[in-house]
């Protein structure tokens, strides 16, 4: 009689590069509990996020300035939202009270998850952002980019200074800058990751093969490690012992941390065939075991292992030494988002079909900040008033041009030849020439035509309003 295999408590959500759906696994059973699937819902790296609280998936478009929404007990987009601009990350803060992403130009957007209002958008980079979090107790903003710096602000000073909140107490201007400025690395950030606990460590890692350790409450270095390949994503154990790394030369490592960070790792004597001992000696060991470059890593703390992602689209399960347990083979493209979550009670072992609708739902996201939106709302307003005199002009000019274009052919039939061709050259080459007084007065009275245009604007405001 075969073994039964209980459903794991954890699930895993993962999307492949230009593949239209994202996967639920059950990492035990190794079942597909659901696809995500929409025509146009390729993911970018860094952007896909899991509201569990609420039961939502939340993920950005590759290639478009879309946001996709899914219930998770829904198969379809049940939300779609257009953003101003390429987004980059992603982040949810642990209450679900607000969503932020992070743009290629260096921006960061934070909404009202269940008012669906823009309430702040600030330049935290000068190039594009890579990494975004919320800090374990929502009272920190966390981002990081090619620049190679890490920003971090006050989340209560961002809203402090959002459209709905302009002046503090005294009523003076919320001056907005980051409470820390991060700077160590020498080239772009990949990844990041927090310890446990409320303003813990932080470690940053990156193109310059580097990991950084910064105290969270003081936002000073505590110290780094290098090791031989670019890093692409990073994981911490639950008790802060292990540092575990994916790399672009297809290996993790594990590497011992201890609290003054005060030795150096010697990656030089790894082998292919790498002794085990002289590893554990040196306070690291090398995963190997992938074909291609590392994308994900993640704590599957249920089974106590460690699951990696790769470029071939390969998952593998590993022990804490090093030792492959199994692997995933179900897709065939890079692997560029994992997310791994307590299973959602809508997949409990006892009630699998429980798809119960939710009362309470993320409201769409609106695209502008509420002063800004109001700014957009009068220029529509003036350009719906304005511009069907201007198109009327354009239109009365093109029926001119017409009748003489219509005037000149009649005359080159009637003419005929050399003669008819001497009028229309001459009347293509001539030109209209006037003197610097004709400008002026041309000038002037085009100010007055402007003048005159808003003040008949204004009256029609005023008028629809009463």
């Amino acid at each position: 009689m075969e073994e039964v295999i209980k459903p794991s408590s954890e699930v895993i959500l993962v999307s492949v590069e230009d593949m239209n759906q994202i996967t639920l696994i059950d990492p035990k059973t190794r079942g597909i509990l659901e696809q995500y699937s929409d025509e146009s819902s390729q993911i970018a790296k860094n952007t896909l996020c899991v509201a569990p609280k609420m039961g939502h998936i939340i993920g950005f478009q590759n290639q478009k300035t879309i946001l996709n929404m899914w219930n998770i007990n829904s198969k379809k987009v049940f939300l779609r939202v257009s953003c101003t601009e390429k987004i980059t990350a992603t982040a949810i803060s642990n209450s679900e009270f607000y969503f932020a992403a992070a743009s290629i130009t260096g921006f960061v957007y934070i909404w009202e998850t269940f008012s669906g209002d823009l309430i702040k958008k600030y330049k935290a980079h000068q190039k594009k952002i890579t990494c975004l979090q919320f800090s374990n107790d929502d009272g920190l903003i966390i981002s990081a980019g090619e620049d190679g710096i890490c920003q971090i602000y006050l989340l209560s000073s961002l809203l402090a200074s959002s459209s709905k909140m302009k002046l503090d107490l005294n009523n003076n201007k919320v001056e907005l800058k980051a409470r820390y400025t991060l700077i160590g690395h020498s080239e772009k950030i990949n990844c990041m990751r927090q310890s446990r606990g409320v303003l813990g460590k932080l470690y940053t890692a990156g193109s310059d093969k580097t990991v950084i350790v910064w105290d969270l409450s003081k936002g000073n270095k505590l110290g780094q490690f290098s090791v031989e390949s670019e890093i692409n994503c990073i994981e911490i154990d639950s008790q802060e012992e292990y540092v575990i790394i994916g790399c672009k030369n297809n290996n993790l490592y594990k590497i011992k941390v201890n609290d003054n960070f005060a030795y150096k790792i010697d990656l030089d004597e790894v082998t292919e065939t790498p002794n085990i001992e002289r590893q554990r000696m040196n306070k690291h060991i090398v995963f190997k075991g992938h074909n291609s470059e590392v994308t994900n890593v993640k704590l599957y703390e249920e089974a106590k292992q460690i699951i990696s992602s790769s470029k071939d689209g390969l998952l593998v399960f590993w022990d804490f030494d090093g030792q492959i347990i199994k692997t995933m083979n179900m897709f065939n493209k890079s692997i560029n988002n994992m997310c791994i979550f307590r299973r959602p009670k809508e997949f409990d072992q006892k009630n699998p079909l429980s798809h119960a609708k939710k009362m309470i739902s993320f409201k769409a996201f609106h695209r502008y900040e509420e002063g800004e939106s109001v700014n957009i709302s009068e220029n529509a307003k003036e350009h719906r008033f304005i511009m069907p005199s201007i198109q009327k002009a354009i239109k009365k000019s093109k029926k001119e041009k017409l009748t003489a274009s219509s005037f000149l052919q009649t005359t080159k039939f009637l003419l005929g030849g050399a003669a008819s061709a001497s009028i229309i050259k001459s009347s293509a080459t001539s030109s209209v020439s006037y003197t610097p007084e004709q400008i002026q007065e041309i000038i002037l009275e085009n100010q007055k035509l402007k003048a005159l245009n808003h003040q008949l604007f204004n009256k029609h405001i005023t008028n629809s309003s009463s």
